[in-house]
């Protein structure tokens, strides 16, 4: 699950960054990466609700990896 990484140490936050991918949970620049697709891209999808299901935590938006790779499924065949 996610959690606050404020007053963690770069190697704290590397250490979360890393669980949280080993989770399938990425970030909005993480997912853009995966779909091969610019941040803004992503961003001008989820806000029209045409792109991958987005999570909102803590005011941060999330992709989870299987979501990701169902809409690429979805929009490839």
């Amino acid at each position: 699950m996610l959690h606050s990484i404020v007053g963690l140490s770069a190697a704290e936050r590397e250490k979360a960054r890393e669980a949280r991918l080993s989770e399938g949970v990425l970030t909005p620049v993480e997912a853009a990466e995966h779909l091969g697709m610019t941040e803004a891209t992503l961003r001008w999808y989820r806000c029209k609700s045409r792109g991958p299901r987005a999570q909102k935590q803590g005011g941060r938006w999330f992709y989870l990896r299987d979501d990701l790779d169902a809409y690429r499924a979805r929009v490839s065949g």
